[in-house]
Order: structure tokens, then sequence, then C-alpha cells
């Protein structure tokens, strides 16, 4: 395993076992500090965990959230990359019930906020991760970037309109926006 598949790998793990991780030692993205002080908007949701930012199954694991267009690619490429480095590991993310739809989780999201999510999500998401021409681009500009520049120069004519980063940040952005009125 290469230095760059070792990062990758652990990457992957710390970000779906914050649990398993932490009691290893690795730390990535927001596990890297983890948050011991819980904001009271998230107590709304009744999970009854210590820590309802870390939710996770009976396992330590965390389910993974992915853009219904990218769910079947995702998948394969995590079965792919397990395959090919040979990881005999039960919690590498290669089985479908450990992703939830991104518009599935905004609205359940909504439901246990007792509320609606704002009706425009559902278009927001779904053209997430796609090549877009420049005018449908326009339409679908979410209102908190509608001045600026919402798609990334490198992939714009390529495949995706938006590399993966921004993608991710794309749709927490939306799922955040879309029930805003919800968490005040």
């Amino acid at each position: 395993m290469s230095l760059f598949q070792f990062k990758l790998v652990t990457e992957i793990l710390g970000r779906s076992e914050p649990d398993i991780a932490r009691r290893q030692g690795i730390q990535v993205g927001m596990y890297s500090g983890e948050m011991e002080n819980n904001d009271g908007r998230f107590s709304r949701l009744n999970v009854g965990d210590e820590n309802p930012q870390m939710l996770t199954d009976g396992d330590g694991r965390r389910w993974i959230i992915c853009l219904k267009q990218e769910f079947r690619n995702m998948l394969a490429a995590n079965q792919h990359l397990a395959c090919s480095l040979g990881l005999d590991y039960v919690g590498f993310p290669c089985q479908a019930h450990r992703y939830v739809l991104a518009d599935a989780f905004l609205y359940g999201l909504a439901d246990c906020l007792q509320g609606e999510a704002a009706a425009e999500a559902q278009t927001w998401l779904s053209a997430l991760g796609e090549h877009l021409p420049e005018d449908v681009r326009r339409k679908l500009a979410t209102p908190w970037k509608r001045g600026g520049e919402l798609f990334c120069e490198r992939h714009r004519s390529e495949r995706n309109s938006c590399c993966a980063a921004v993608t991710v940040s794309r749709a927490s952005f939306i799922i955040l926006y879309s029930v805003q009125q919800l968490l005040k």
C-alpha cells in the first residue's frame, strides 16, 4: 500500500468510524479536535447520544451521506479500493446500508425538527455532482451564493461542474439552509 493509499484509507475510516478512529489515535477532518460542548439546538433531535454531532450505529460507524446521483459511483469506488488493496475489514464502507441519500437525510432531519425543508432543496441537491451548462448553473444558484462564483474552474469543462470538496460544501450548506428556520 502506497503512502497515498494509506492516507486515503485512513481518511475514509477516520470519517466513517470516528469513535473507533479516536480510540486508535486517528484524527481527521472535524474529528481532529472532537467537539465536547454540545450545541443545545442539536438536543432537539432527541437522539439520546452523549455527543449528537458524532451519531453512529451500534458498531461505532457513521452513515455516509451522499447525493442520489453519486451513490452508485461512491459505493463502486470504495468497493474497488477495498478490493484492489486487499482490505478484508468489515467496517470499510463497501455496503449499501452504510450510505444515506442527502435528500432523505434532509427530509428526515426536517421531520425530526417537526417542520419542512425549503421547497427548492431537492432541485439544488439534484444539480450537484453533474456537469451543467452555464445558463442552468446560474438558475440553480443558491440564495447565499447568487453573486459569487459557484463552480470550480478546474472541473468546469469536465463531467462535473464542481470538484468533490465544493460539492460536499454546497450540499452541506443546502441542507443547513433548508432547515435554518427549524433550528432557530
